[in-house]
């Protein structure tokens, strides 16, 4: 499991597009 941090950035949208195209199994944390 990945522990995604993020933020409203457009950085942040890319890794989590990247991550539900890929499938990986992830949580978001703010």
């Amino acid at each position: 499991m990945i522990d995604f941090y993020t933020w409203t950035t457009p950085n942040g949208y890319k890794v989590s597009i990247m991550l539900e195209e890929t499938g990986l199994p992830y949580e978001v944390h703010p």
